[in-house]
């Protein structure tokens, strides 16, 4: 039997595998597990382990390390890794290491049972170890997409160079030069910005696009310095393609990798006007100075006033981009602004009295980038959830006050417009207000309470002709349309009916 250890710091996770692998495997694995790397050590070093799964992300020294230590004691095993995407930078180690593959959690019973027995079978033939490195270098390629989807952030998101540079280790690029095209995905579609990856790939470049809240963002980097001819092929390809320029922004082409998130920011700034690619050895960004602050309270508030949540979004995200220009001091200032102002608006707008504790968004006063999307959505969610909390109140109140009204006036030609006229809101208002609360529109509630007062007058012995008119109805043929659609009887059948029950 061959030895098989788990070192998983999870006791869910790491008993579920161990039962699994058992259960799979009873005449063929003697399966040991522990919950941390220290006691993976002993273990290894106690037994004559033949493969060890383990995670990364371990408390102490991390799943990397190790398995470097266990391959310092003996260098005979097999080692798998079990990760989420986000450890995919240890991937270039883990190839050095010599590590056989790694299993993305969650682990699917399949996946991990045709994982070991392929491990078992590669244990009793010896395969070599360019075999393992190759099988985990195309499972870096099956993985690229996201890989690249994380590259395009980090640019974004101006992260550490040196996480940005892994990254490109990982997807075997060496940018040299890059460049960044932006289009808003309201108007562009996705369809155009891969066919234009595509065809930079055919003249040798490399590309990476994705979609960041509201734009296609593609970057386009290049191995070697840029020369004019190059910048003409450029300039040619882009030109093919009619880009609209109201919706489009171009950068210019930077060299060096510390200078590709000013290639994103330039390309923001550049969206409406039309440029020709040229090197761009150095550049300030000047980012608007005078951005106004209440215009976006302002425009989140009527987004707020139509409970339009998609719109909110869209505002957030312009918001958002817009504060990734700054650097930290000015980013906080600007948030604070933004946090004081939106609070004092709302409050105004809506007749509150909402303080500071409750709704206002948390700034890290070290750090204001981390998260900082996050919290002004969880911001914009609190104040919505608060608005529907109050409308819910308000909108029963004025339920009752509408139905109030109709009942008064059921016999006269009322409309919608009589109704938001006396309840101080639009039209529109009023009949989502009845549709939300009781599932009726205007004129069908109308229709059944006048049909409620032509039962009691029928029980009166009133004339169905009278009762006509009285209760407003145009004739008395379209009154028995609707008494029928709504009772299932005509006024005389029910009126018969009803002399029947007295006469029991």
């Amino acid at each position: 039997m061959y030895k098989l250890l788990i070192v998983e710091d999870e006791v869910i996770e790491r008993e579920a595998l161990a039962t699994l692998i058992c259960e799979k495997f009873k005449d063929t694995l003697e399966v040991y597990s522990v919950e941390n790397g220290y006691e993976g050590l002993k273990l290894y070093k106690k037994h004559k382990i033949d493969i060890v799964l383990s995670d990364i992300n371990l408390p102490g020294i991390n799943g990397l390390d190790t398995i470097r230590m266990m391959k310092q004691i003996r260098n005979e095993a097999i080692f798998l890794i079990l990760t989420s995407y986000n450890y995919f930078e240890y991937a270039q180690e883990a190839i050095r290491l010599g590590v056989q593959d790694f299993i993305l959690k969650p682990v699917t019973g399949d996946t991990l049972h045709n994982m070991l027995l392929q491990i078992i079978d590669m244990r009793k033939s010896k395969a070599s170890e360019k075999r393992q490195a190759s099988q985990l270098v195309s499972k870096i390629e099956e993985i690229k997409p996201i890989i690249k989807s994380d590259c395009v952030h980090s640019i974004v998101q101006n992260k550490e160079i040196t996480e940005l540079k892994k990254l490109f280790l990982l997807l075997n690029m060496r940018p040299i030069s890059c460049m960044c095209i932006v289009a808003k995905n309201e108007f562009v579609h996705l369809k155009m910005i891969k066919e234009l990856a595509d065809r930079f790939e055919e003249l040798g470049y490399n590309s990476m696009y994705d979609n960041y809240y509201g734009l296609y963002i593609l970057f386009i980097v290049g191995s070697t310095v840029s020369n004019e001819a190059d910048i003409k092929v450029m300039n040619n390809l882009i030109h093919e393609y009619n880009l609209d320029y109201k919706y489009v922004g171009i950068s210019k082409v930077h060299d060096r990798c510390e200078n590709f998130h000013n290639a994103y920011l330039e390309a923001v700034d550049a969206i409406g006007k039309q440029i020709n690619l040229q090197t761009q050895q150095k550049m300030v960004i000047n980012p608007t100075t005078n951005y106004d602050i209440d215009e976006v309270c302002d425009q989140l508030i009527a987004d707020f006033l139509r409970n339009d949540k998609k719109a909110i979004e869209k505002e957030v995200n312009r918001f958002y981009l817009y504060l990734l220009y700054f650097e930290r001091k000015k980013i906080i200032r600007l948030l604070e602004e933004f946090n004081d102002k939106l609070l004092i608006a709302f409050n105004k707008k809506f007749k509150l009295t909402l303080d500071k504790k409750e709704y206002y968004m948390t700034i890290n006063y070290e750090n204001p980038y981390e998260n900082l999307h996050e919290k002004l959505l969880d911001l914009m969610h609190v104040f919505t959830v608060h608005l529907e909390s109050e409308e819910l109140m308000g909108s029963n109140k004025l339920t009752k006050k509408a139905l109030y009204y109709i009942s008064l006036n059921y016999n006269k030609p009322i409309t919608l417009n009589n109704v938001a006229d006396y309840l101080g809101v639009s039209p529109f208002y009023v009949s989502r207000l009845l549709n939300t609360n009781l599932s009726k529109n205007f004129t069908d509630l109308v229709m059944e309470i006048r049909i409620e007062k032509a039962k009691e007058m029928l029980k009166d012995d009133k004339k169905i002709k009278e009762i006509s008119s009285v209760l407003g109805f145009q004739s008395q043929s379209y009154f028995g349309k609707v008494f029928k659609k709504l009772t299932g009887y005509s006024p005389k059948e029910y009126a018969e009916q009803l002399m029947e029950e007295n006469n029991l």
